[in-house]
């Protein structure tokens, strides 16, 4: 599991600060499933290119910050599998933080499952791949974060904020 560091242009600091709003006095946290046209700009144009959608997270913690995660999804053609690579951050009650970090291979389960035939046709040939679930994953397009329990999406969630609060990796 590789944790990269982002720097963040003010732009990307007011994009981030409007997202957290969302999720302000959210004692359950909440969650948003995107489509690739509405994936945040804080995301590099490199990487949204290859994705087909995204589940944003977010729960504010006890002390007030709300911990921001952006997971991104898509298709690994060259190991035949969807892939997650999310990105998350740190909101203080003054801003944003400077700086978030994505994670590139994580460890928690099911963070990239099988790319099969009918799932590739799905993407490579309609739009519905900007709106395809992933294993378990609710049907509803938002909801509170108890909706992700036991899924990827709680892996990467998890994952991130942990790194995000004790600077640890899982």
């Amino acid at each position: 599991m590789k944790f990269c560091i982002e720097p963040l242009t003010s732009t990307d600091l007011i994009e981030v600060e409007e997202l957290a709003k969302d999720f302000w006095g959210t004692d359950e946290g909440g969650y948003r499933r995107v489509s690739k046209n509405e994936i945040p700009n804080i995301i590099p144009e490199t990487l949204r290119k290859k994705l087909y959608g995204a589940m944003i997270m977010g729960q504010q913690t006890t002390d007030g910050k709300v911990c921001l995660v952006v997971n991104c999804i898509r298709p690994d053609w060259n190991d035949n599998a969807i892939d997650q690579n999310p990105f998350g951050i740190i909101v203080y009650t003054s801003g944003a933080s400077t700086q978030g970090v994505y994670i590139q291979h994580g460890n928690w389960h099911e963070r990239s499952i099988p790319l099969t035939a009918e799932l590739k046709r799905i993407i490579t040939s309609t739009s519905l791949g900007d709106y395809y679930p992933l294993k378990n994953e609710p049907h509803n397009s938002s909801g509170p974060l108890s909706d992700l329990s036991r899924t990827s999406h709680e892996g990467a969630f998890n994952t991130i904020i942990n790194y995000l609060v004790t600077g640890a990796s899982t």
